[in-house]
């Protein structure tokens, strides 16, 4: 006996409900495949029970997370008056993008040179970058710069206009950036909404520049070093101002939905945390310092302006009250394939590190760990949902393509339409609100309307009426398809 969907139009036209329930024997058998297939092949990170160090660290880890899609590996330090604990889970381990953590060293850069006397909290950036002189950029002072409140955008124009292509092509946004560019596209800049709290990459590129140039140092990545890095004796800390800088054991970064991302590497944007790699136990000693006073700069640490309420912030440390009547102190850092976190309760003498290899945002997981207290559920992605409609959509209209189809032509444009929408979602997705199964269960549905096609093809002409316009939908739709394949590729 046949498969049913090999059966003839014949066999349709005389038994209608047999055709009706083919057509769903079919798309039923399709969904199956696709959810199986999805739980080798579906899109989305998710944190296995590897694990490294301190086993009740770990458990603790697991335990405050709600679900852990989005995760491939993570590396967690707590730190109290018992002394320091460290977990690794997943399967990665090496150095970390420290991300937009960056900034509080800068913070702490600044504090030190005005209490050497290199600068003014209440300099200029033109003070120190004379390139800015006349442009209102180089009116903004120091400490609205750090305090990010000075009305810059969060990237340069370039960088912007870079961002899109970067997550499709998996190129470096930052790359071009150098410290002569940095200060050509600033002077250009307007400002919006100044002394309002929003995050600026611009200005602590600017203002470690700005550092560098007071202090008569080569560049911000010696400044950094001298300053604050060999002092702590944080010697596996590295920024990585040019590819050939990257660690040899850099941890890969990646997107929640599991796709690989390129790690940047800039000297212009580097103070900005574009490029910064290190490891668990320097920042642990860091985070000691903190704790202590020890740290260089160490009232960067106080809050001297209001940020998002009810938060203050320090030089660019964020200061909010924690769910425990905790005072605490934190800051967070991100890049297209990473992210973390690092909370202080000075009155408690604790400290929280959280470091993850894909951009799925660890600091409610911080937020826990530092007030011992499960962290609130994460709202629901919006993108996740979008993607999930989509996808509904596509499988619809492919059903009603294949069913509707009168030649052969229409079919293979559907395969090739349909091909294209699932791995784009796949790339472009995070798949972390809606699970990659979901994926697998549309892409196994979507299959099983193709071979609905397949049957159906045997008996249609290639085209009628319009050959070479047929031949053409198809070719576009054969092209789309290879861009979306060269774009999962890369």
């Amino acid at each position: 006996m046949l498969p049913p969907f090999w059966t003839t139009a014949e066999d349709d036209v005389e038994d209608p409900i047999g055709r009706r329930r083919r057509i769903i024997l079919t798309l039923v058998i399709g969904g199956i495949i696709g959810f199986l297939m999805a739980g080798v092949w579906g899109p989305g990170s998710t944190l296995g029970r590897e694990m490294r160090g301190d086993a009740l660290l770990g458990e603790k880890v697991h335990g405050h997370l709600r679900g852990n899609a989005g995760f491939r590996s993570l590396q967690v330090v707590e730190i109290d008056r018992e002394g320091i604990r460290e977990a690794g889970l997943g399967p990665d381990q090496g150095h970390w993008e420290a991300g937009t953590l960056t900034v509080t060293f800068l913070g702490h850069l600044l504090a030190d040179a005005v209490s050497r006397g290199e600068v003014r909290a209440d300099d200029t950036l033109a003070t120190h970058l004379p390139e800015l002189a006349g442009s209102p950029v180089g009116d903004l002072t120091l400490t609205e710069v750090a305090t990010q409140r000075a009305g810059l955008p969060r990237q340069l124009p370039g960088e912007s206009a870079r961002s899109i292509p970067a997550a499709l092509f998996g190129i470096d946004p930052y790359a071009g950036t150098t410290p002569e560019k940095l200060l050509t596209e600033a002077r250009e800049l307007s400002l919006e909404n100044p002394g309002v709290y929003a995050h600026s990459q611009v200005g602590a590129a600017l203002l470690g520049e700005a550092l560098t140039r007071a202090a008569r140092q080569p560049d911000w990545p010696t400044l950094a070093r001298v300053r604050l890095f060999e002092p702590l004796g944080m010697r596996e800390t590295t920024i990585a101002t040019s590819r050939d800088l990257i660690p040899a054991d850099a941890v890969p970064g990646h997107r929640p939905n599991g796709h690989r991302v390129r790690a940047s590497a800039s000297s212009g944007a580097a103070p900005a945390g574009c490029c910064t790699w290190t490891t668990a136990a320097d920042l642990g000693r860091y985070a000691q310092a903190l704790l202590s006073g020890q740290v260089p700069g160490a009232s960067a640490l106080e809050p001297v302006a209001d940020g998002t309420a009810p938060s203050r912030v320090g030089y660019f440390w964020l200061v909010s009250p924690g769910p425990k009547e905790q005072t605490l102190t934190w800051h967070f850092g991100g890049t297209a394939g990473s992210s973390s976190f690092l909370a202080l309760d000075r009155d408690a003498g604790r400290a929280v590190i959280v470091l993850s290899n894909t951009s799925q945002p660890v600091d409610r997981l911080g937020a826990g760990l530092i007030a011992d207290d499960k962290p609130p559920a994460a709202t629901p992605n919006p993108m996740d949902l979008l993607s999930a409609l989509v996808l509904v959509a596509v499988v619809v209209w492919t059903v009603r393509r294949v069913l509707a189809a009168t030649r052969r032509s229409q079919l293979v444009r559907a395969a090739l339409d349909f091909a294209s929408v699932v791995l784009l979602t796949a790339l472009l997705a995070d798949w972390v609100t809606v699970p990659g199964w979901f994926h697998g269960l549309a892409l196994g549905v979507g299959a099983g309307a193709l071979l609905l096609g397949l049957r159906r093809g045997r008996e249609l002409p290639w085209a009628t009426g319009h050959p070479k316009a047929d031949r053409v939908q198809v070719i576009i739709s054969a092209a789309v398809l290879m861009v979306v394949l060269v774009l999962i590729v890369v």
